[in-house]
């Protein structure tokens, strides 16, 4: 069992860092659409959410992880950057 809470005790780590740049994203997402809105630009931007899954599947791939659990992820990353930016 020592093994078991030193193992949840890095997850409690890496969970923190998670939110703490989740956080982060979400303040950039922020500045983005006051951007956009005094630009008079759509929130949404189906170019650079395409650009975005390439990107992260590229490095989901490099970094050995499934690339289904990544895009589900990322896909409640970028629904909640269009939320935070209207």
């Amino acid at each position: 069992m020592p093994d078991l809470q030193k193992y949840r005790k890095e997850i409690d780590k890496i969970n923190l860092e998670i939110v703490e740049l989740l956080r982060k994203r979400q303040d950039v997402s922020i500045k983005i659409g006051k951007i956009k809105r005094g630009a008079g630009r759509e929130v949404m931007d189906i170019s650079r959410e395409q650009v975005i899954f390439e990107k992260v599947m590229g490095i989901a791939d490099e970094k050995g992880v499934d690339r289904n659990y990544i895009r589900d992820v990322f896909e409640l990353i970028i629904k909640n950057s269009r939320e935070v930016q209207k």
